[in-house]
Formats: structure tokens, sequence, C-alpha cells
């Protein structure tokens, strides 16, 4: 295709109409422009990297388009423009964007794009990309690319219908870091990978424009908002994919921005810790090497531990990947990869004691030659001023602008991120919230008195809090499922809309009734006394002992009335 840019074309065109026919001015040839047209819709943070970077392809690239409704976000995004323009003759004689306030306008020059790039506000993303998908052009997407089940939902489904036209690369550029790029390229070394495990302790989210990026709604809450990264890590390392059923979290809310204005009722996770059971072939089997027996295939496990309050760590990302054969380990922005090798049983023949020393092999990659660790052996420069991702979005665009030449050459377009993988990512994160263990609900109480205490002090733990399974709600949508601290089989359903206020023993085995009547009840092991959503429920011990020596008494005057009457 041959391009010529619009602000050209329309002064021409707009010249040639308003002058007589006799009076048009000759046109001179222009050189032409075969790069790809690109239009940033979104120029916050994430839009101007991503300026930043488009400029150092200028061969490849230009950007006639900046939409934004924030007018000191194009402010900013042309002075980006200009400090990261190159002196080369493309960047040079190039015209100003066109600066649009709206999608809707931008759409209107939709014909005029090659390249979109989606970087507004999170809560935005799923209706834009189907507003988008439409038209021939490809799309990258910053992530998440859907907030809510509903949204995530609602893409897959319109990703499968045939006029979905537009090719779209999720922007995942954490795997492009030079020290886990390093990292994955060494996973055969290591044998195989049981363990993954992935920590970020970083300083709070930064402002964002009318602080959107602090509502729950219009982030997804923090593991999907931020933690879509991981996931998607995960996926990468381990090539398998998670068990979601079985995810489990841990999380703390309400640390980092009480003393904002306007800060949400329920706040987003400041913490959190992620377990994750990856997916295998249940047929797979390992043969031990001195005998015949065959053991079920391990599963590989995951973790991930975030702390958004942690500003003084050493080290900010810490991606940890163990094997049967030896660990690998990536520290940012320390940006170095290292490799550990297990010793051989010759090498550590006496078990009965520690390693030897220098049995435990180490080799450590600097990882700040970007092109060396990419693997990157053209002429081309890499634009390395470094962002927020030590450089990953700028091998993010190498690889995109590759993707789209490849396109316009073969007809195949190959990303490196898919849609289908950004929907993966999202799908851990909102299973990784709904599977908060110590949260029951977003306005339920968490303060539990402790039975096993004379005392009457209240005091603050963990309660655990479940998806209830369909056979418990199908009949009462109200119906909640509470597994306590001391043990996980010890499970309490009991309704919201009960607002019954147990005060004695009384009480309390009237409402123990109300609530088995329900039929939405499994019998308690133990149970501690605690305060749910106003309905406090006693020792279940004094409870069961109260009835067995109702049982016991009723029993005995049964055997008294049957002796008397045989006199």
């Amino acid at each position: 295709n041959i391009y010529l840019h619009p602000i050209y074309i329309h002064s021409h065109i707009t010249t040639l109409e308003t002058m007589p026919p006799n009076m048009v001015p000759f046109v001179p040839d222009v050189p032409l422009d075969r790069r790809f047209r690109c239009a940033i819709l979104g120029c916050g943070m994430m839009g101007q990297e991503h300026i930043s970077y488009i400029m150092g392809y200028s061969e490849d690239i230009r950007i006639d388009y900046l939409c934004d409704p924030h007018e000191p976000s194009l402010n900013k995004s042309i002075k980006v423009m200009k400090n990261f323009r190159s002196s080369d003759e493309h960047n040079s004689s190039a015209p100003p964007p066109l600066l649009l306030n709206s999608e809707a306008e931008l759409r209107e020059h939709a014909h005029d794009i090659d390249l979109l790039v989606i970087s507004h506000p999170n809560y935005l993303h799923t209706d834009t990309l189907m507003r988008w998908g439409h038209y021939d052009l490809t799309i990258l997407c910053e992530k998440p690319v859907a907030v809510s089940k509903e949204q995530h939902d609602r893409l897959l489904e319109f990703s499968k219908k045939p006029n979905f036209r537009a090719r779209v690369w999720v922007a995942m550029e954490y795997r492009f870091i030079p020290a886990v790029a390093k990292l994955i390229s060494l996973l055969p070394t290591i044998g195989e990978l049981k363990m993954v495990t992935i920590r970020e302790n970083r300083y709070p989210f930064l402002h964002k424009i009318g602080g959107w990026n602090r509502n729950k709604a219009k982030t997804g809450d923090t593991l999907v908002e931020k933690c879509c990264h991981f996931f998607d890590l995960f996926r990468l390392i381990t090539g398998q994919e998670v068990t979601l059923p079985q995810v489990r979290a841990i999380a703390q809310r309400g640390l980092n921005y009480d003393d904002e204005p306007d800060s949400p009722d329920v706040p987003i996770i400041d913490s959190a810790y992620v377990l994750l059971p990856f997916e295998y072939d249940s047929s797979s089997t390992t043969t031990t090497s001195n005998s015949r027996i065959e053991k079920p295939h391990i599963k590989t496990m995951g973790c991930l531990e975030l702390c958004m309050y942690a500003e003084g760590s050493r080290h900010q990302e810490e991606i940890i990947v163990t094997g049967t054969k030896g660990r690998l380990e990536a520290y940012l922005p320390e940006n170095k990869t290292y490799s550990y090798k297990r010793p051989n049983k010759q090498q550590w023949s006496n078990r009965s004691e520690p390693p030897p020393r220098g049995t435990t092999q180490e080799t450590i990659y600097d990882c700040s030659n970007v092109k060396e660790v990419h693997g990157i052996t053209e002429d081309q420069e890499i634009p390395t001023h470094g962002g927020y991702h030590y450089s990953s979005t700028a091998v993010e665009w190498y690889h995109l602008l590759r993707c789209m030449k490849e396109y316009e050459s073969e007809g195949i377009f190959r990303p490196l991120v898919s849609l289908q993988d950004g929907l993966r990512a999202v799908e851990i994160g909102l299973q990784a919230t709904s599977a908060i263990v110590n949260e029951l609900e977003e306005d339920g109480s968490k303060s539990v008195v402790d039975s096993s205490s004379s005392s009457s002090t209240t005091t603050t733990v963990s309660l655990h809090a479940w998806s209830i399974p369909s056979q418990y709600t199908e009949h009462d949508p109200t119906a909640r499922k509470v597994i306590y601290d001391d043990d996980p089989m010890d499970v309490y359903i009991y309704h919201l809309s009960s607002s019954k206020d147990v005060d004695d023993e009384d009480d309390e085995e009237q409402f123990h009734n109300h609530v088995h009547k329900k039929q939405h009840f499994k019998p308690l092991k133990t149970v501690r006394r605690f305060l749910v959503n106003g309905l406090m429920i006693k020792t279940r011990n004094r409870l069961q002992q109260k009835r067995n020596t109702a049982t016991t008494s009723a029993t005995t005057a049964t055997t008294a009335t049957t002796a008397a009457a045989s006199f």
C-alpha cells in the first residue's frame, strides 16, 4: 500500500476546492510514505511510554492521531514525541499528528489507521475492542482486556464471530524484560519444572486522572489490573494452564489510600498471596531409576506474592523457577539472572551431610544488553531508554512491527501475545480474587470472639469464604458457605435473609433448627464463637452437649415409663 499523510491530503484538497479550475497550482511529487499509520487512544502514562518507543522505530511507523479527552495528556504526548524524535529524515519531515478528544472522532478516521494503540482506562478496553474489532487493522491493547467476568465472557464470545476482523496483540511487556527472557531461555537446563514463585515488592499505584485505578469496579481489582502480567508469565514459563477451581488466595486491603479524598468504600487489594496449581495429563507417570514402580506425575505449583507498600525492597520483582535438576532466579531492577545446578549423586555421595562446597554450580547472566539477550542480530537499533519496564516495551514494539510486516507480505498474523492469552490472564485474576479465603464479602464483619478463652475479649481473625456449590444455592440464592480457620472441613451455611439475633442458648438452638430445616447445613466438627452479619453463633460443642443431655434424659424417661408399664 502507498500512503500519504492525511494532513497533506486535506490541505491540498482544500486548496483545489477553493481555487478556479484555470488557477489550480501544480502539486509537486511527494515522497511515498509506506510506514504504518498509528493512532494512540489514551495518552496517559502508558500511552506516552508507547509513543516514546514508536519514535525510535520511525523508519517503520508514524503517529498520525493522538486521542484523549484530557488536554494536558495530549500536550504531554506532543512533548514526548519531540523529546524522543530521532534525527532521521522520516521524523524531521513528518507533520504533527491530529489531536482528537473523543473515540467517536477517531473512528471517523478508522480506514486511515493501520495500528490502533488502546491505552485508556482499563474498564473501557472491552467495549473499545468490540467497537474496533470490525475494522481491518491491527490493535495493540493494553492489559487487562477485561475487568469483570461479564466483560470477559462478552469479549470471548465476540472474538469468535466471523465479523471480528481486527488482529489483536495484548501488551504483556513483562514477557520481554531482558532478565525474564533470559530465564525462559534457560528453562531446559533445570529439568522438569516443579515450582514457580513470582514476587513483586513495590510502591502503591500512582495517581491516575479521576482516580479510576483506585476503583475496584474499574480495575477489576489489583489481582486483575496488576497481576494479569504475572499470571501471563506463569502460563508462559510453565507452558501449562492453571487449574482454576483450585486457586486460593489471601489478601489485605485498605493500607494505602485511606487518606485520599473520595476513597472508595471497598478499597482495592494492597497485598496478596496467590497459590496456583497447574493442570497436567493425568495419564502421565514417572518411572524411578531403581525400580519399575510408576509414580503419578507431580503437578507444577506456583505462588504469587504481591506487596504494594514495600518501596524499600532490594528487588522490585523476583521470578524463581525450580526444576528437578536446578533453579533459575531473575531479579529486577538488578536485571540479572542466576542459574544453579543441583549436585549429582557422585558429587554428593554422603547424604547424611549437606552437599560439599562447590558442588552447587552457579552462573550469573548480566542482561543489560537487550539485543544480545533477545537474539536480535539485525543492524536496527533498539531504543533502550527504559521507560517503566526495563526496555521491555521497546522489544515488544520490535516484535509487533515484525509481525505486522509478516502479515503484509504473507497474510499471516502471529502475535506473541494473543487476545486469548490476555483473556486467560484475566480469567486467572478474576478467579484468584473470588478465591480470597480471608474475605467473607465486601460489607461483612470479620470480628471473631474467641470461645477458647473465658474472657470476653473480641479479636479479629481470618475466616475462609469459598464459593458455594450449586446444590446449596439452587433454591436459595442468599445462602453463603463459611469455612473456619481451624479446619477447612468445618462448614456452616447461614442465610443473609435472616435478621434474627442470637443472644442465648435457647435462641441459638432455635436458629440452628431454622437453618437445618432449610437443608443448607453441613454438620460442624468444631466451631469458634464468631459474629457474622449480626448473627452470633455460640460454641457448637456446648450446644451438642445440651442436645446429648436432652437425648439422654429422654431415653431415661422412656426407659422408666416402659419399666412402670411392665408392672
